[in-house]
């Protein structure tokens, strides 16, 4: 997530396949459902707002995260707590 907070770029779970270019999406996510969002691919763009936005507010979890539960506290559910955040409009 710190290197994607920094430079931007895509990242892919080892058993992704890409089947067409992803250079025209900026900060995007392939999920699976959304109510629990079994990240296999997401892109930042840190120049758009939106993108600096997420980055942001995945690291601020990150930080947030009490230490003891880092082993617990994968990336998909960062990535899920922060686009319900910013995205969805949770009761």
């Amino acid at each position: 997530m710190l290197t994607l907070w920094k430079f931007g770029g895509v990242t892919l779970n080892l058993n992704s396949i890409v089947l067409t270019p992803l250079d025209e999406l900026t900060t995007f996510a392939g999920v699976r459902d959304n109510r629990d969002m079994d990240i296999g691919v997401f892109g930042v763009d840190t120049s758009t707002n939106f993108g600096e936005k997420f980055v942001n507010a995945c690291v601020e979890v990150i930080k947030n995260t009490n230490a003891d539960s880092y082993s617990r506290y994968k990336i998909t559910r960062v990535i899920t707590e922060v686009l319900q955040q910013l995205c969805y409009q949770r009761d």
